[in-house]
């Protein structure tokens, strides 16, 4: 590919491509090869050394990528024996690897939830800080899908359950920290946006997105029945709605 390149650069210079003006096309765009620095004529040292960079290139992303799966795999063996601290840390090696492997940022965000908001340590721009885990699962989540879609146009072997686990898990995660309305919209996005859903799969996105209407309905209850009664704490709320059920049942 590289050797071509360097051909039709040595047509351009010589005015026999396109009237001079190569085409390069990048989705989403396209861009003219007069905005782009020339490519070295084929059979040069500039030629050979812009080919082995690449090789190396390839060649360290694959290694990455191994070591970044060898972590995930020891990631899911903690999850399995329940270590949920050890496997956070696991899935974060990993993803310190391979910062765009869907599978770790989905499984770390899995892992957050189970943290049940537990402050973890990460790092972000060479600084270790404290994060709840709600949060981080959220972060994972949201960086999937970004990936999902422009790195891969949201097409692909297994976008689609990546996109899922990322809107169930972001989802879950925005249930947790009382953001309901969120929730509800991204079962909403999955459902507009997730190519090629199964019936089960649309079924089980629609049965949150109820469930989630409903924790918001009883959320607003239980708010006009404080400000009803002149209630200030969750407390008092749980004993109005335990008085409410007695007087159901009698």
């Amino acid at each position: 590919m590289l050797r071509a390149m360097g051909q039709m650069a040595s047509q351009r210079r010589r005015g026999g491509l396109l009237g001079g003006r190569l085409l390069w096309l990048t989705p989403p765009a396209l861009f003219l090869q007069d905005d782009l620095p020339p490519a070295p004529p084929p059979d040069t040292p500039e030629f050979r050394a812009m080919e082995k960079d690449i090789e190396d290139r390839a060649k360290a992303k694959g290694e990455r990528q191994r070591k970044g799966e060898t972590w995930k795999l020891k990631g899911n063996e903690a999850m399995q024996e329940g270590e949920l601290v050890k496997a956070f840390k696991l899935y974060t090696k990993g993803i310190q690897e391979d910062k765009s492997s869907r599978a770790l940022l989905t499984n770390r965000a899995l892992c957050s939830l189970k943290l049940n908001n537990k402050k973890m340590k990460i790092e972000k721009l060479g600084e270790e800080i404290e994060v709840e885990s709600f949060t981080q699962a959220i972060d994972d989540c949201t960086k999937v899908l970004d990936i999902c879609e422009f790195l891969h146009d949201n097409k692909g072997p297994g976008i689609k359950q990546s996109q899922m686990k990322a809107y169930m898990r972001r989802a879950e995660a925005f249930c947790k920290t009382n953001r309901l309305q969120e929730a509800i919209q991204d079962m909403e996005k999955a459902l507009e946006e997730i190519k090629f859903l199964s019936t089960s799969e649309k079924q089980e996105l629609i049965s949150l997105k109820e469930k989630y209407q409903e924790e918001m309905k009883e959320k607003e209850r239980l708010k006009e029945m404080r400000e009803a009664a002149g209630l200030h704490n969750n407390e008092d709320v749980d004993e109005q709605k335990e008085k409410e059920q007695e007087q159901e049942q009698e």
